[in-house]
């Protein structure tokens, strides 16, 4: 028979076992592969040559992809093949730390704990699914740190062969080995300052000496070779890095969790974490029987991480799995700490908690990770099928530099292809993304949404509409696709010099390039070249916009970059960038002559002035856009989110047709302004000359009227059949609650469009209860109901909250102005605020009988007073200055006609 002891081992650890493989082999194959993935994919089909070309262009190295290679070649490419071998290091690192955590301490409970962590641990979980080498670098980790932190295991000369091995092998997996490295020797010179052992130095001299020359000759190869490609964050927007908490934060979140983005349990679950397990170790730390290998273990964690944090300052784009080797040392820390906490009797409880707040953590994190669609992989696979239904044999699909997802997912018969790099190039990839599109007809443009930018300016939008037209935009999984129809002949913009350049502020406009002409739903595209005359003290935002005399028709707000795609706060004085912008045109825009004018502002949006500008910006030059009788299709949905009603009567004139019309706000209230768009059409050609007036009224009332100004500025006897054209009327809504019809008036008659109608349940028609009631009248025409004083410290001055109650006469008569003073004793004015009610919104005449009107006032004390102060409120006509007669409720008439709210004290 075992005893109890054995079989809770033998049967501990297969369980632990089976649990983590049973997480990990769990819907394997069910997402598809992602960018780096491809990239495996696809290298492992190279010969040995060309892949250790491919990986030196990209600064990896080959370690990795020699042993997929291998095992593709023994198995398959399929999906379930290329992540079941991350699967099998996923499955090792367990029984691995186990084996450490026996070495180090021959504690049973600390061994079994650190492997449930490894098999629960949401992010070891995640990249045991993915084709990557993520998960062999905590296990080669784990195996540098035994020897350094059981130094007695260092006078066996094979335990320096297998070190020096392991180092090797670390070293050609990822580069951030060397941050692996540099932990160990720290943990190695330690263990000699200790020692002072010469046959030790001389045994890690020869052991280092040997993993620099075996790694020599890859850094030789790198360096001849020369076509490597600048790294893709080059070309993304660089920030400044991260402040050192939020990176510690970061990692940690990422390494316990395998979230990058934060949630709100995660940052609670992970701080808690932190917190008893720091306390946890300064307490275990200051005893005297603590073990040498805990501050082993919190040096090789923390050293990697502060080095890292040095580098992340320069390039904050890096992503922490490549830091996912410290998940070995973190977990035999935790596991190590949550043990010592358990075996000690006033920690227990703490201990206890640790561990159930890491599980639940575990629990709740798998949970995301395995049904959160926003931190799924991306769904290249349903891309591709989406994009093999609609493509044709000559069309292609642009995707980013280095992309190579649809490699794997043929989205025949499209061709998939990568757009060029920029990284301070632009105008040559203009050019080459001309040679790449000359023979096609159409490109799709697929662009990630949640991945740092590959194209920070907007090149390729620009460049694909300046020799195209966009077709169409859908949306797959975080992925945007437009469409574009290319025209037969490329051509690569050239910006027109400026002579002389124009400044704005620190900056300099030296070129410029637009195009003269468009049509609706297309769109004008617009490029700036600048050039940096002083160094910017912050990052600086370029507006360009599209105005038609009165109000923007479009525009484009974008940062300022370099070519590098660097903000103007780290752009050196002299250094040029050209900013893209694409202007999309709406749907059924009138064919005038529009201003294009830039506004250059810094981030806070004060407005930086340029010469010869104004307030609406410098301009530019003017953009014609033209006639079109072929509009049917909204490719940048510039109208997606409308509700195009049906009006009654289509028809207002003979062959002028109004297709829809639309209300906006769609809960109307007394006094707001409704915009009314109108969707014409011209159903025939020529249409006779007629304006129709747009009348809001109440049977044979006009309670309101608009004319607009497209028909005055283009008449209908200049329209050809079946142009469509939008315009927007902008009508006041009278106080009534009575339905209203919106009318279309010409010469020959009146077309009833449909009924708008005052939104009653938008309003208040009960007195709040946190106001104190009053009973003061003014006239028929209003009531004062109640108000809400809010006092600031100094007792007399704050914000008073005045409730009035509408009444009949109120529609009938002049707007008034309401009076709120701070009386002092001697009857002289201590501080006062006049002003018309609810700040300009709801004058008297917009009031319904029995609404209630929330009108805000803030007094201030404007000289100093003594004694009690009274709070008084009152109306009067601005146009004279005479005081609303104001009475009480008894029907006396109240001294000076203004109510005594209440007395105020410092």
């Amino acid at each position: 028979m075992l005893s109890g002891r054995t079989a809770y081992r033998l049967l501990t650890m297969p369980g632990i076992i089976l649990l983590a493989f049973a997480l990990r082999i769990h819907c394997l194959d069910c997402q598809s592969l992602w960018m780096d993935e491809v990239d495996s994919a696809l290298w492992v089909t190279f010969s040995v040559r060309e892949l250790f070309l491919e990986t030196a262009n990209h600064l990896h190295t080959p370690g990795y992809y020699l042993l997929l290679r291998i095992w593709t070649t023994l198995t398959s490419l399929d999906e379930f093949n290329l992540r079941y071998f991350s699967l099998i290091g996923g499955i090792l690192l367990a029984p691995i730390l186990y084996h450490l955590a026996v070495r180090l301490w021959r504690d049973q409970r600390t061994a079994h704990i650190v492997a449930l962590l490894v098999a629960l641990n949401p992010a070891h979980v995640y990249y045991s699914q993915e084709t990557r080498m993520y998960v062999i670098m905590p296990i080669l980790y784990a195996a540098m740190l035994l020897p350094a932190l059981k130094p007695n295991l260092l006078a066996r000369r094979r335990i320096w062969v297998g070190l020096a091995l392991i180092e090797i092998a670390a070293l050609y997996l990822h580069l951030f080995a060397v941050l692996q490295l540099l932990a160990l020797n720290a943990l190695l010179l330690l263990v000699y300052w200790q020692r002072r052992d010469r046959p030790f130095l001389h045994r890690w001299f020869l052991s280092q000496a040997t993993v620099a020359l075996a790694f020599a000759p890859w850094l030789l190869f790198w360096r001849l070779q020369g076509d490597i490609q600048p790294n893709l964050t080059d070309t993304a927007v660089v920030d400044a890095g991260r402040h050192i908490g939020q990176y510690l934060h970061l990692i940690w979140r990422f390494l316990l969790t395998g979230l990058i983005e934060p949630a709100s349990w995660s940052e609670i679950l992970v701080g808690l974490i932190v917190a008893f397990a720091l306390l946890a170790l300064v307490i275990v730390l200051s005893g005297k029987h603590h073990q040498r290998s805990l501050p082993g273990l919190l040096l090789a964690f923390a050293l990697p991480l502060l080095i890292a944090y040095a580098v992340w300052w320069f390039n904050p784009l890096t992503h922490p799995r490549y830091l996912f080797f410290l998940l070995a040392p973190l977990l035999l820390l935790l596991a190590r700490i949550v043990t010592l906490m358990l075996h000690r009797r006033t920690l227990a409880l703490v201990g206890a908690s640790t561990l159930a707040l890491i599980l639940v953590g575990n629990s709740l994190a798998l949970d995301v990770l395995a049904n959160d669609s926003s931190v799924a992989r991306y769904d290249v696979r349903r891309l591709a099928r989406e994009l093999a239904n609609m493509a044709q044999g000559d069309e292609v699909v642009l995707l980013p530099p280095n992309d190579q997802s649809l490699w794997y997912y043929d989205p025949q018969p499209a061709t998939a292809l990568n757009w060029p790099l920029a990284a301070g190039h632009q105008e040559e990839r203009a050019r080459r993304l001309g040679e790449l599109l000359q023979e096609n007809s159409a490109a799709y443009l697929v662009q990630y949404q949640d991945l740092y930018a590959y194209d920070p300016h907007g090149q390729l939008p620009f460049l694909l509409e300046a020799n195209g037209q966009l077709t169409g935009r859908f949306t797959v999984d975080r992925m945007d696709i437009a469409r574009y129809a290319l025209d037969p002949l490329w051509t690569a913009p050239a910006l027109d010099e400026q002579a002389p350049a124009i400044s704005c502020g620190p900056l300099a406009l030296t070129g410029v390039f637009y195009e003269p002409e468009t049509k609706p739903a297309q769109a004008t595209v617009v490029a700036l070249r600048w050039e940096l005359l002083e160094p910017a003290t912050g990052n600086l935002v370029i507006s360009v916009r599209l105005w038609d005399g009165q109000q923007r028709l479009a525009g484009h707000d974008g940062r300022l970059l370099s070519e590098r795609g660097e903000p103007t706060a780290r752009w050196p004085a002299g250094q040029p960038g050209t900013t893209y912008h694409v202007l999309p045109v709406p749907l059924g825009t009138p064919p005038f002559p529009y201003e294009l004018t830039v506004l250059v502002y810094d981030e806070s949006g004060e407005s930086i002035p340029c010469e010869d500008g104004d307030d609406q910006g410098l301009p530019l030059g003017a953009i014609q856009v033209t006639s079109s009788t072929t509009q049917s299709a909204d490719p940048y949905g510039s109208w997606q989110d409308t509700d195009w009603q049906r009006p009654l009567e289509a028809e207002v004139a003979p062959g002028l047709i109004l297709e829809g019309y639309t209300v906006r706000p769609a809960s109307l209230k007394p006094n707001v302004e409704a915009f009314v768009t109108l969707r014409w059409r011209a159903a025939q050609d020529p249409l006779q000359n007629v304006a129709p007036e747009l009348l809001l009224q109440s049977g044979d009332s006009v309670l309101a009227r608009a004319a607009g100004t497209l028909f005055a500025r283009y008449p209908t006897e200049h329209w050809t059949e079946g142009e469509l054209l939008i315009e927007t009327r902008q009508l006041t809504v009278p106080p009534t609650l009575e339905p209203m019809q919106l009318v279309l008036q010409t010469a020959e008659g009146d077309a009833h469009v449909g009924v708008l109608q005052v939104d009653r349940d938008a309003l208040i028609w009960e007195l709040p209860p946190q106001a104190t009631p009053t009973c003061a009248l003014l006239d028929d025409i209003a009531e004062l109901a109640g108000y809400d004083w809010s006092p600031h410290e100094d007792g007399v001055s704050g914000a008073l909250t005045l409730y009035w109650r509408g009444r009949p006469a109120a529609r009938t008569a002049p707007s008034y102005t309401v009076f709120t003073h701070l009386v002092a004793p001697d009857g002289q004015l201590a501080g006062q605020h006049d002003g018309l009610p609810a700040g300009g919104e709801r004058p008297t005449s917009s009031w319904l009988p029995g609404e209630i009107i929330v009108d805000e006032h803030k007094l201030a004390v404007e000289e100093e007073v003594e004694g009690p102060l009274r709070l008084t409120a009152g109306m009067y006509d601005l146009t004279t200055g005479e005081r609303l007669p104001m009475y009480g409720c008894d029907g006396q008439r109240l001294p000076n006609d203004a109510i005594n709210l209440t007395t105020l004290e410092k």
